[in-house]
């Protein structure tokens, strides 16, 4: 493989998703939140430290025949190179062949040998490439220690200096600390101490300094913007933009993107810190009172007063600063998921090494992309603790003639009746099973489709194309990542389960709950008069709560976070090209239209099993309306 063949082509993809970047942003300055044109820049980020992504047809670098994507330089190892230079040099057509003696022989093997060598000779340009290639290669593995050891020369000194401060002991600024921490939802212990400039550093055990020689309020407004950082993992973010420089030092582009997006990042921490309420006076005039970082440290913090040069347009920011219509949120979070799926895809390769067309391109008598059967229906299945049972069973159908969302909930203990087929893919031991909610463990957590999904299908008489299977750590992570839910406990639950790992302690009424409780309360499955009925009613209630504060509440910033912590924790069949019709159909969707629905049936008891009965009638039309 030629590494250094590969280094620049990566290098070279990275430059142009930095070109479109950096247009965007001169386009969409001062017109979309300055967090969004953050998150533009993370897509950068991820281009300069992963080398390898998939390939899509939707990928921008289809618009390219140049093979930069995936037609990669095909080159073998430099043994066998040198092999086939040698064989072509001995067997080219070019050459007359000629019947010799053993002495001619010889003297032509001495003859051949030097001219394997002559300066236009196959051998001696592969081995002279191969050379080149090595020396190139060489260099930029020393460039890239140089710069990982300016930066981590800078991290020891740093960390030696912080090693031995103070810490921070006024109970004024601690019980300060502690109420914006849990204004911004950290629950996560920090530790403070006193240091020249305020600024907040490390990876995983991050240490926020504060400067003495500052009143509260002023304190106040240093531990906003350095807690905003810590929300929104800033802190871990800047050690992989050193990551990407060391990669592509000699690319000019990627310091300035890092460079950019640094600065967007400090734009960035201050529109949250603003939306947050807190005094623009106040903020502003202790942006410029505070003594700035020194530049051979800015790459490894997160600074209020980070760079002195950047420091007039954050003012001018800070005092202009409005909020947002939703309508440009929803816009702007659009833009960046069409951004992150063409941009952060590769080019489909074909066997010429070129670039195959879409479907829409070879497609020449239809100007719409085929909808197929079921696209409307994705099945949502949530798993149990240890991950076997589906616990959580619903369809999220798209109605995209009314613009209308339909969430429809099926009762995990629903009676269902299998056939041959069926039968087949399950366990041995699982001939009483008779749930929906137990075909996935008996199976192995194999044959979803054939399976749960094809009961769905005929309970609802509609057809599902898309499956998608979730953990509840997933959503645990999801509700802690947009700061808990708000939500209004009918009754007390209260319920242990030492082997299902099960700690449930929730009061009754309105309150802020973390992941962990939400969770709870989701798997809260006692006191209901009408039984599984009742939970499905509160797991309606909490995904409605959910949609609406991502959709209607929350900026660019909370939807993105939540996504990434579902797709950490999903299985499903859903991929890249098929988002994109996803998003077509959600768009212009109000959450006033997302609407909860249970399917029909009654819930009984056979031979001590408790069921539930669906009325196939009735659920026959709950989505062909």
């Amino acid at each position: 493989m030629n590494v250094i063949g590969e280094i620049l082509s990566w290098s070279l993809m990275a430059s142009g998703i930095i070109g479109i970047i950096l247009l965007l942003r001169v386009l969409l300055k001062g017109k979309i939140q300055r967090s969004l044109i953050y998150g533009l820049w993370i897509v950068v980020l991820i281009r300069l430290i992963i080398p390898v992504l998939p390939s899509s047809k939707i990928s921008i670098f289809n618009l390219f025949d140049t093979g930069i994507s995936s037609a990669r330089l095909n080159t073998s190892n430099a043994s066998s190179l040198q092999e086939k230079v040698l064989l072509e040099a001995e067997f080219s057509p070019e050459k007359d062949i000629i019947i010799t003696t053993a002495n001619e022989e010889s003297g032509q093997a001495m003859k051949a040998e030097a001219d394997m060598f002559n300066n236009n000779s196959p051998l001696r340009n592969s081995l002279l490439s191969e050379t080149v290639s090595l020396i190139l290669l060489l260099i930029w593995l020393l460039g890239s220690i140089v710069v990982i050891g300016y930066f981590g020369y800078g991290y020891c000194k740093l960390k030696k200096e912080l090693k031995g401060a103070e810490k921070v002991t006024d109970e004024k600024i601690l019980i300060r600390a502690q109420q914006i921490k849990e204004k911004v939802h950290i629950h996560a212990d920090i530790s403070m101490v006193k240091g020249k400039y305020p600024m907040i550093f490390g990876f995983l055990r991050p240490i926020i300094c504060i400067p003495e020689g500052f009143s509260i309020e002023e304190v106040e407004m240093m531990l906003y913007h350095e807690l905003i950082h810590l929300k929104y993992r800033d802190n871990k973010v800047t050690y992989l933009q050193i990551l990407a420089v060391a990669f592509h030092w000699f690319n000019p582009l990627a310091w300035l993107a890092m460079k950019l997006m640094k600065e967007d990042m400090e734009i960035a921490c201050d529109e949250r810190v603003m939306a947050l309420g807190v005094n623009r006076k106040q903020y502003a005039n202790t942006l410029l009172n505070i003594v700035f970082t020194p530049k051979n440290q800015q790459y490894l913090v997160q600074g209020m007063g980070e760079n002195p040069n950047h420091i007039k347009e954050r003012i001018i920011k800070i005092t202009m600063f409005k909020k947002h219509k939703l309508g440009v949120s929803i816009i702007g979070g659009l833009l960046l998921v069409g951004v992150i799926l063409v941009c952060l895809t590769n080019a489909i390769p074909k066997k010429d090494g070129g670039v195959i067309p879409s479907a829409q391109q070879s497609n020449k008598d239809t100007n719409e992309t085929t909808k197929l059967p079921g696209a409307n229906n994705i099945a949502v299945f949530g798993l149990d603790a240890d991950g076997t049972r589906t616990d959580t069973i619903f369809v999220v159908n798209f109605n995209d003639n009314q613009d209308e969302v339909r969430i429809v909930s099926i009762p995990r203990d629903t009676k269902i009746e299998w056939d041959e087929e069926q039968s087949n893919l399950l366990k041995p031991e699982s001939v009483f099973v008779s749930k929906i909610g137990e075909m996935y463990a008996y199976s192995q957590g194999q044959y979803i489709e054939q399976l749960a999904v094809k009961e769905i299908e005929e309970m609802l008489n509609i057809q599902i194309a898309s499956y998608v299977i979730i953990d509840f750590t997933a959503v645990e992570k999801t509700i802690d990542s947009i700061g808990g839910l708000e939500l209004d406990i009918p009754q007390d639950m209260y319920y242990r389960d030492s082997a299902q790992g099960l700690n449930i302690n929730i009061k009754a009424g309105l309150q802020q709950l973390n992941g962990s409780d939400v969770l709870g309360v989701l798997r809260y499955r006692k006191g209901y008069i009408n039984g599984d009925v009742g939970r499905i009613q509160m797991q309606q209630y909490v995904m409605s709560t959910f949609l609406s504060k991502i959709l209607n509440d929350g900026d660019i910033s909370t939807i993105t976070a939540s996504a990434l912590e579902i797709i950490k924790g999903v299985k499903t069949n859903i991929n890249v090209d098929d988002i994109t019709y996803y998003i077509k159909l959600v768009m212009g969707i109000d959450t006033k239209n997302i609407q909860f629905y249970t399917i029909a049936g009654e819930a009984n008891s056979q031979e001590g099993r408790s069921y539930f009965y669906p009325d196939m009638d009735k659920n026959l039309t709950i989505l062909n309306k």
